[in-house]
């Protein structure tokens, strides 16, 4: 029983993203290791797998060695980052890419996803699709920035 939910969304140096926090809601610790499954949603509706990374700019970092196998206790989370670029590859400055509304999160090892939105309020603007999406691996939310 996991309750996902994007966490500090925001944009810097020409990336863009946020965690995706795995929050555990039972009563008993679970386990997860790997990768989430994430598809970004484009405005148009066009599905986008996100591209596997032991790191991305917002971490983890140092990049994790091997797989770790993260237990959450009840109440707590583990996190794992996802990643943009919002520089359009080879176009002239002020250029502007598509974008995507949603990413789809299923957890490592999980069949059931959840369907979460891209805006960034504090910016006034959706999650740019100037390149896939990038993903890191589930750690510890200790392990990322504000954790």
């Amino acid at each position: 029983q996991l309750r996902i939910a994007a966490r500090h969304i925001g944009a810097a140096l020409g990336t863009a993203g946020g965690y995706l926090a795995f929050r555990n809601t039972s009563t008993v610790p679970c386990h997860l290791s790997g990768w989430p499954t994430v598809v970004g949603i484009t405005a148009s509706g066009g599905a986008v797998p996100a591209e596997r990374r032991r790191s991305t700019m917002f971490g983890p970092d140092p990049p994790v060695d091997g797989v770790p196998v993260v237990v959450i206790r009840p109440g707590e989370r583990a996190e794992a980052v996802f990643t943009v670029s919002d520089i359009p590859p080879g176009q002239p400055p002020g250029a502007t890419c598509p974008t995507y509304h949603y990413v789809r999160v299923t957890a490592p090892g999980g069949t059931r996803s959840v369907l979460l939105s891209t805006w960034f309020k504090r910016l006034g603007w959706w999650l740019p699709a100037c390149t896939d999406v990038w993903v890191s691996m589930v750690v510890p939310a200790a392990s990322l920035y504000k954790g």
